[in-house]
């Protein structure tokens, strides 16, 4: 009887795991799915694709606040980080106590004009010098502070503003992924709706 038992194991195993991927698979949402290009809400939020967000660094926080900053998109009114076919158009960010870095296609980084402080209660603020020797200030509001989710508000000299969802990297596995797949060619980008910053700030004060 013993040795059936081990004869009969491996095959039980092997036909449970493709019981599961087949399970998993028939969970996907496909948001686009034709011969080319595949969308699709990635359903394991332990897959491999969520480690190309993780950015080593000594430093995990700066003050109170997470040192390591990834983009988060707006779909159907829920959050998702997004694995887009050009890396170049998502961003992380990464906070030291001199410099702040933007990791895209390419890592730049800059220095400190004024270093990290708190303002208020879920808003901190700090400045860095650009490429042209102007600064930039940057005001960061925590909208959702179990969940760590952020708005980043980019202000130049000339009044220029731009605004940046962003959330904790320890905290990525607490969203889905919507995974825009390219394989031999670029693709399109998947088209995210439009966020109310300044309402999303309003509400959270």
């Amino acid at each position: 009887m013993k040795n059936i038992y081990l004869y009969l194991l491996p095959i039980l195993t092997h036909l449970l795991t493709v019981s599961l991927s087949a399970q998993t698979a028939s969970d996907t949402v496909f948001l686009l799915k034709d011969n080319n290009h595949k969308i699709y809400i990635e359903p394991n939020k332990n897959d491999v694709k969520y480690r190309s967000f993780v950015k080593e660094s000594r430093d995990n926080k700066i003050l109170d606040l997470p040192a390591k900053w990834v983009p988060l998109h707006v779909h159907k009114g829920n959050y998702y980080v997004y694995e887009p076919c050009d890396l170049g158009t998502n961003t992380s960010i990464y906070l030291s106590k001199n410099q702040i870095y933007f990791y895209g296609f390419e890592l730049n980084n800059y220095k400190l004009n004024s270093k990290l402080k708190k303002v208020e209660d879920s808003h901190y603020g700090l400045s860095y010098i650009d490429l042209d020797k102007k600064i930039v200030s940057v005001d960061i509001y925590i909208i959702d502070k179990l969940k760590m989710v952020s708005i980043f508000k980019y202000q130049t000299q000339e009044e220029k503003i731009s605004y940046q969802l962003m959330i904790d990297q320890n905290k990525i596995n607490e969203f889905q992924m919507i995974v825009n797949e390219c394989t031999d060619n670029k693709v399109p980008e998947f088209t995210f709706e439009t966020v109310d910053y300044q309402k999303l700030i309003k509400e959270a004060k």
